[in-house]
């Protein structure tokens, strides 16, 4: 993925991956407060259909 985004944006694979690092970083660093909330919201009685 680093190389193709490297190759496709024109900037150095280093570069790319440390900005796909922090983007990462910044989406799992609100992980177990996401699950927390869904854990207390979940989902009852809505089985779906398929047939």
């Amino acid at each position: 993925m680093v190389m193709r985004l490297s190759q496709t944006g024109g900037k150095p694979p280093w570069e790319v991956f440390m900005a796909l690092d922090g983007v990462l970083a910044d989406i799992g660093a609100g992980a177990d407060e996401r699950l927390a909330y869904q854990a207390a919201h979940a989902a009852t009685g809505t089985r779906a259909s398929f047939g």
